[in-house]
Order: structure tokens, then sequence, then C-alpha cells
């Protein structure tokens, strides 16, 4: 559980990107550094009675980060390995079970265009790629992609590409959106391992496949309720 001490730049990720800019304008407006402040002195920075409307959702998003509900699953090291594994050819799918993440924050670390991970995203033009993949790809993170990989070969068999209840084309607007969303879902046999998964046409990588863990890709349903939990705008 995050708590308050938890370094604001650490969580900072998680939030959505409006409330991003809010939050980086209370920060500097304060004279503050997003990378030395906590989430409990951000919290703290605006009286509840000055605040702005969208000060008041950015605090109340930032306070959900702060009670656990969007505690990030991996610290920059992490994310560097998987950025490092993605490099050498380990596909997004594989990345997410590997991590127990879903497909869109995969996306998120590596994408160019995305304005997420961007410090990972600098520490490889900083190192260069080759040296990069180099400080991260130790021989322990070798082993664990060797480990999955034999998972796989047993997963891919649990799959059910019969289970067709929620195929097909979905427009859906979860508790934690506040746009709709028009959703696909679909059995595909060309990404690894075969199983179900779902394109967000509305989300930030609008042609991806995405998924999130195992037991996401077992039946269209089981891939409908994760993206449901798992979707943001």
């Amino acid at each position: 559980m995050v708590r308050d001490r938890v370094r604001l730049n650490d969580v900072f990720d998680n939030l959505a990107p409006e409330h991003q800019n809010t939050i980086d304008e209370m920060v500097s407006q304060k004279g503050e550094d997003r990378q030395r402040i906590t989430v409990g002195e951000t919290l703290k920075l605006v009286p509840v009675p000055d605040m702005e409307s969208n000060q008041k959702l950015a605090v109340l998003a930032l306070m959900g980060v702060n009670n656990g509900k969007y505690v990030p699953k991996l610290d920059h090291e992490k994310r560097c390995q998987v950025l490092a594994l993605y490099r050498t050819g380990i596909t997004r799918e594989a990345l997410a079970d590997m991590f127990n993440i879903n497909t869109r924050t995969v996306g998120h670390i590596y994408s160019s265009d995305s304005p997420h991970y961007r410090n990972v995203k600098e520490e490889e033009k900083l190192l260069g790629r080759e040296r990069f993949i180099e400080k991260y790809m130790t021989d322990e993170l070798l082993a664990r992609a060797m480990s999955y990989r034999q998972k796989m070969e047993l997963q891919t068999e649990k799959n059910n590409r019969y289970a067709m209840g929620k195929a097909g084309v979905h427009v859906v607007r979860p508790a934690q959106c506040t746009n709709e969303h028009r959703i696909i879902i679909s059995w595909r046999d060309d990404l690894d391992p075969p199983g179900w998964y779902y394109q967000d046409r509305d989300g930030g990588i609008p042609d991806a496949w995405l998924q999130s863990g195992p037991e996401s890709m077992k039946t269209s349903r089981d891939c409908f309720l994760a993206m449901i939990r798992d979707l943001t705008d």
C-alpha cells in the first residue's frame, strides 16, 4: 500500500494525463520538486477551500493512488528490464504476463509516443540501446524469461477459443472512466500465447491487442471482465 511518505514521482505515471498536468502546476507554483516531494506533502500544498475544481479532482485521484488503488507494480529497475527484454524481441503479451502487468502498461514503457515512463526511455537514450540492454539483461532475468516460455507451452492448452459469449464490439464506460470506449474482443492465434485479447479503439494505443495475464485469455468473458477492471482514459 502506498503511504504518504512515498515520493510523488514514484506514483505520478499512474495518474491520468489531465491530473498529472494539474498536480505539476500545483507543485511548481509552490516551488517544490516532484522528484523530492512526497504524496502526503503534495496533498497539503493547497488548502481545500482554496482549490479550484480541477485541483480537487486531481487531489482526489492522487488520494486514490495513496490508498493503493493505483499502486505501481514495477519499480524503475523492473520497468527497464521490461524495455530491455522488449528490445530483444520478447512480445508485449509475454512481458505483461512475466511481470504481472497488463499489455497497455508494456506499450507505454516502450512507446516513444507515450508520455508515461519517460525516465526509462531517457535512460535508454542516454546509455544507448546496446549498453542499456547489457545493464539490465541479467542472468536472473534471462532465467525468468526461459521459465515463462515453459509455462506458456502449458498455458496455451487451457485457453478456450470456443468461449465466444463476449466476442465482438462493445461500447463501455467503466466507473473509473470519464469517456465511452469502443472495445473489440477477439481470439488471436497470431499472438503469444493464442487466446482472448481486447483492443481499445479509443485508448492511447488503439491498434494494440491487450490482455491482463493468463486468466484474462481463457474465455471471451474473462477478457471482457479484465478489460472493464483495467480500462483507463
